[in-house]
């Protein structure tokens, strides 16, 4: 999944790794290096029964605390969604979430089992960059009205995750 994620990434951006309930933050090169030792890392995480996560924004260098803001995000992967299931408003199941998911056009590139719900991802054929607050704010309600008109189209309350630092499930093999 992280390869997926950063093929398209320039290299010398980074990812952040994040898990809980131990609230820990890594951050990788967007590189296939960068990538591989990220899964890794996610892997390892999971192995200890931490819940692992991965930002959807890139970062022009580590974040000196945490998983970083949104301020520190120099570019976005893709828009994504959280499908949640079994909440007033939400989806009755996983699989009527990723149903509605995959008949929406474009379908997503990326579909996570969050835990709670599906994550999807739409990725970007390239990164967008955000280049100042004006790019941030533009990109963000972009998605924040993506999320919008998804909602109203499967009569659903989708979590408003619309900022450009939020972290999505890594989707990671479960037999290790």
């Amino acid at each position: 999944m992280l390869r997926t994620l950063t093929e398209t990434a320039d290299p010398e951006q980074f990812l952040t790794i994040w898990s809980l309930p131990s609230k820990k933050a890594a951050h990788y090169h967007a590189s296939p290096q960068g990538s591989a030792r990220a899964m890794e890392d996610a892997i390892a995480r999971a192995k200890k029964g931490e819940d692992v996560y991965v930002s959807v924004g890139l970062k022009a260098t580590p974040p000196q605390r945490g998983r970083g803001t949104r301020l520190e995000v120099t570019s976005l992967l893709g828009f994504f969604a959280d499908l949640d299931v079994g909440k007033e408003g939400a989806f009755d199941s996983k699989d009527a979430a990723i149903s509605a998911a995959i008949t929406w056009s474009p379908a997503p590139t990326l579909i996570v089992d969050s835990g709670g719900g599906i994550h999807a991802w739409w990725l970007f054929d390239e990164p967008t960059h955000i280049t100042d607050g004006d790019a941030r704010a533009d990109i963000e309600q972009q998605m924040a009205r993506w999320i919008l008109w998804f909602a109203r189209q499967t009569n659903t309350t989708l979590d408003p995750v619309g900022d450009s630092a939020r972290v999505l499930r890594v989707a990671a093999p479960r037999d290790y």
